[in-house]
């Protein structure tokens, strides 16, 4: 392809030799000639030269999974098999915050290096590289080909749960929280009775006090706390995702995220679930490390969906739920959805689930707007509908012995931690 320069070029020596012929001047016309032949000889070696190019570019990106807001470094090693002038570009998304630039220049090879970072979650491509190769004057130029992309997932920010560690350490949300660390069977916090020493019991449980008044071993026993099945059950459909500063899918993600560390910091078993039109994903419940970034990768990957149905999601819930559970379903119960809600759930109960329902409620996550009286009216005339479809499918649920709490932005977090803690003092889903 030729360049903006060569075709200024070339029109100047074509401009020159035609100026020399009714001027009968052979300076111009050698001067016109010599322009015109060394375009020419220049295309050919150009096209020579890059006939003869292999693009070969090496990639590495880390990490390849990292919290939204944080930030990734990107290497490429871009190699061309030939000795032309080339300039390298690689692809990124444009919203993504970048550092240190994602566009270089060598001879032949060279290394591209930058960082960068996404303000949202999500699973997004990187690359392919773009590489342009140009003649020495820069009159020829040709994209060669690079196929080479990664994909990069960001999961949803951290910072509510670096948050609670926090306040866990100074121990004031502790106790506001009421949650306790699951004791292995065997031992617990809840005293009940003094009895006899007896082989096996270990010496820690042994009360001195009372021993040395009897005059033989006696040991203390305890109530053994028992550990939960949860699962978090999120509704991924089309109208969870409205919202101004954050949408209540945001909100919900952000909550799923609290409860699941707290979740398996008290040592509970954790399971998840996306649904919209369908089950889009499960998460088998389990307690260890590797768990709570399962549930990370699930929650990065969630992406607008088609309209909820409950029924369906939940019948293939069940099926793969066998044993009975806690599921803290996060849906905003919109319009027609709070009508089927109620049959849902008592497909739920019917397996001997135990739910509780945090509702994100649209008004609170569209703010009434500072307008004219009627635009007010309106606005406060759809929050009043509004709360009466949540009002109908709260008394619907109830009969099957769930709970829904309504949420706002800021509330979301807090409020499902406060139910799961009761969850975990009823003993509502005991293994």
């Amino acid at each position: 392809m030729i360049s903006f320069r060569g075709i200024s070029l070339l029109t100047a020596g074509i401009a020159v030799s035609l100026a020399s012929l009714p001027l009968s001047n052979p300076f111009l016309a050698i001067l016109g000639a010599s322009v015109i032949s060394f375009t020419a000889a220049s295309a050919y070696n150009f096209s020579r030269l890059a006939g003869k190019a292999r693009v070969s570019v090496e990639r590495e990106t880390s990490p390849k999974k990292l919290p939204e807001g944080e930030t990734a470094s990107c290497t490429l090693e871009i190699k061309t098999g030939t000795s032309l002038s080339c300039t390298a570009e690689d692809n990124v998304p444009p919203f993504f915050k970048t550092s240190g630039g994602t566009r270089a220049s060598f001879q032949g090879s060279g290394t591209l290096s930058y960082s960068f970072s996404s303000p949202t979650r999500g699973l997004f491509s990187i690359g392919p590289a773009k590489v342009t190769a140009s003649d020495p004057a820069g009159l020829f130029r040709a994209e060669l080909v690079s196929g080479v992309t990664q994909q990069v997932l960001f999961y949803p920010s951290l910072a509510e749960v670096k948050k609670y560690d926090l306040q866990m350490r100074r121990r004031s949300f502790h106790h506001s929280s009421g949650i306790r660390k699951a004791i292995a069977q065997g031992a617990g916090t809840e005293f009940v009775a003094l009895r006899k020493y007896a082989a096996g019991d270990e010496f820690r449980q042994i009360d001195w006090k009372a021993t040395a008044r009897s005059r033989q071993l006696i040991v203390r026993t305890f109530e053994a706390e028992r550990r939960q099945r949860v699962v978090i059950a999120l509704d991924a459909g089309r109208l969870m995702h409205s919202g101004k500063t954050v949408s209540m899918l945001d909100a919900g993600i952000n909550a799923a995220v609290l409860l699941s560390h707290v979740v398996l910091k008290r040592g509970d078993l954790l399971g998840f679930a996306a649904f919209s039109s369908r089950l889009d994903c499960f998460v088998k419940p389990g307690n260890s490390r590797a768990q709570f970034y399962a549930i990370l990768d699930a929650l990065g990957r969630i992406t607008p969906s088609e309209e909820t149905d409950f029924a369906e999601s939940f019948r293939k819930l069940t099926a793969a739920l066998t044993k009975r559970s806690l599921i803290i379903v996060i849906s905003s119960l919109q319009g027609e959805d709070a009508k089927r809600m109620a049959e849902a759930v008592k497909l739920l109960k019917a397996h001997r689930h135990a739910i509780v329902i945090i509702a994100p409620f649209e008004p609170w996550f569209e703010p009434l707007p500072e307008k004219d009286p009627l635009s007010r009216f309106i606005a406060e005339s759809a929050e009043e509908k509004y709360r009466k479809d949540l009002d109908l499918v709260t008394s619907a649920v109830k009969r099957f012995g769930a709970c829904v709490i309504p949420v706002g932005p800021e509330s979301a977090g807090p409020s499902t931690l406060q139910r799961y803690a009761y969850a975990v003092n009823k003993g509502l889903a005991s293994i």
